[in-house]
């Protein structure tokens, strides 16, 4: 009896080796490729099936993160502090547009600075949260280190907290959603700091 519970416990570890070896388990399938070429770096993006969507070649090595079960964060650092960010789906295959030293929260929404304007929105554009703030942010030498955190809470609104004026005053305030203006949504461009970008 032992045998044979020890001869089916052996048998059915080997085929999930197997398995993982051939890359048959959803668990192994291939999120990304990122491998050094004679211009820098080239980043591969694989959908669903294995199956590659987009290439594009970086002069530096790009960061690349699972921030949830099916999407990737996707970085390139210009400086300190300069970074250059994207998301992609992979089981839609598709891609955000590129935004300029995000804050990501609650691994769907990014804040990020425009013309000392605070913008939240989800990271894929699609229409469920995106506001403009507009307060006495203090000013830094990267515009986004005055936000000091933002969280989604339960009930929908978002606790913000920020530095504020010369003085650098902390400030901590709940904002519905409702309260403030939508931001037109800006034209999609994605990558701008690589090169030899392209959809396969």
């Amino acid at each position: 009896m032992y045998k044979k519970r020890f001869f089916s416990v052996f048998i059915l570890t080997a085929c999930v080796s197997l398995l993982y070896h051939l890359n048959l388990l959803h668990e192994n399938e291939k999120m990304f490729l990122c491998r050094a070429v004679p211009e820098g770096y080239e980043a591969v993006l694989f959908g669903k099936g294995n199956k590659a969507v987009f290439s594009m070649v970086y002069p530096e090595e790009p960061g690349i993160v699972k921030i949830a079960e099916e999407i990737l964060e996707i970085s390139v650092s210009t400086g300190n502090p300069s970074r250059y960010v994207f998301y992609f789906d992979r089981q839609r295959s598709i891609m955000s547009e590129t935004f300029f030293n995000p804050i990501l929260f609650d691994n769907k929404y990014v804040a990020y600075m425009k013309d000392d304007r605070l913008i939240l929105a989800d990271i894929f554009r699609e229409g469920i949260l995106e506001l403009e703030i507009v307060r006495d942010f203090s000013e830094m030498a990267d515009p986004v280190s005055a936000i000091i955190s933002v969280e989604m809470l339960e009930g929908g609104e978002i606790l913000l907290q920020y530095y504020q004026g010369e003085d650098m005053e902390i400030m901590s305030e709940m904002i519905e959603p409702m309260e403030t203006a939508h931001v037109k949504q800006d034209e999609i461009a994605l990558c701008p700091f690589g090169r030899l970008g392209r959809k396969l």
